[in-house]
Parts: structure tokens; sequence; C-alpha cells
């Protein structure tokens, strides 16, 4: 893969103890980065199995106040810290200033080569 090619990542988005109350038992879909934009392509499933439309959320990098990347023994975890919360409304039950995606171990490579074109272009927009 060429550097400035992103990677499609196949990702799960972290569920609080209120929308696993409410019914939501997973948010998975795609992630991917382009143009300054981390896109979200997401379906959200219930306790009854069913499976809502796919739904597109892209989150441009100065909306984000930081981005954490954390190794675990099976999974990897980036955290997307928001500058506003209206950002976050797409998701259901995010009561934190933050969203949390996390990927099966596999995928923790891509998610670097993520991060560092994230980090990359955010400070280019800084310093350009």
């Amino acid at each position: 893969m060429n550097f400035l090619e992103t990677p499609v990542i196949p990702m799960r988005i972290g569920i609080s103890q209120r929308a696993q109350q409410k019914g939501i038992t997973k948010i998975a879909g795609l992630l991917r980065y382009e143009q300054g934009n981390i896109l979200l392509e997401f379906r959200i499933t219930n306790n009854k199995m069913k499976v809502t439309s796919p739904k597109t959320v892209a989150i441009h990098i100065e909306d984000l106040r930081g981005v954490e990347l954390k190794k675990g023994l099976f999974r990897t975890k980036l955290r997307l810290k928001v500058n506003k919360l209206e950002v976050l409304d797409p998701f259901p039950y995010i009561t934190k200033d933050s969203l949390l995606v996390w990927a099966w171990k596999k995928e923790h490579n891509q998610f670097e080569h993520l991060l560092s074109r994230i980090n990359i272009d955010r400070s280019e927009s800084m310093w350009g």
C-alpha cells in the first residue's frame, strides 16, 4: 500500500451501558480516511437482531481535539476526542466528548497508518 493511500478498516464502535440497556448490541462497519475526513460507515444492531440501514458520518480533522491509539491483547482502540459534541450526535447514547472505535488486533498496522495520515494532515492544517 502506498503511504498516501488509506486503508478501509473493519471496525466497531464502543457501546455505553446506557445503549446496551436500551437494546443496542452492536455498532459495526467500516472506517476510512479521505480528504481530511474520518469516514465511519456503520449499522446498528439491536437485541432483537434488527439491523439499521447503513449510516455514514464524516468527522473532519479540524473537529478533533486529539486522537489516541491503544494496542490491546486482542484488539486495537482508537479514541477520537472532539471539539464539538454535535459531531457525535449521529451515534446513539454517546455521553462523553470522545468516540471509541476498535478493531481486531490484525488491523493494528492499518490503525497506525491511519493515525499517521491524520497527524500529518492536522500538522499541515495548523502550519499550512
